[in-house]
């Protein structure tokens, strides 16, 4: 049986990488619609957009498994503040991808 405490850490860690990746998909984003006026932008821009909002989901996901499984392992105050920390980027991946208008 996998450990309560395993998932955490692993949950951690695919959602370090999903915000970098989200990170660097955002900035593509940000550097195609600035640098094209509104209307011209190219096709890249609804890819990335579509990217983003997937990467947002799956955040939401991790961030809820991340929450289960340290109510699961009796997690420590900083294991939750981690999982707090987790919470309110992935709300803010999320409020920056619904306002991805262009």
């Amino acid at each position: 049986m996998i450990d309560a405490k395993d998932t955490l850490g692993w949950c951690f860690t695919l959602g370090s990488m999903s915000l970098g990746v989200f990170g660097f998909a955002y900035s593509n984003y940000a550097s195609a619609v600035m640098m094209h006026p509104p209307g011209k932008a190219p096709a890249i821009v609804k890819s990335l957009r579509w990217f983003c909002r997937w990467l947002t989901v799956s955040l939401l996901a991790i961030s809820c498994i991340t929450s289960f499984s340290a109510y699961q392992s009796c997690a420590t105050a900083g294991a939750w503040a981690l999982v707090c920390i987790l919470v309110a980027t992935t709300v803010f991946c999320a409020w920056l991808t619904l306002n991805m208008r262009h």
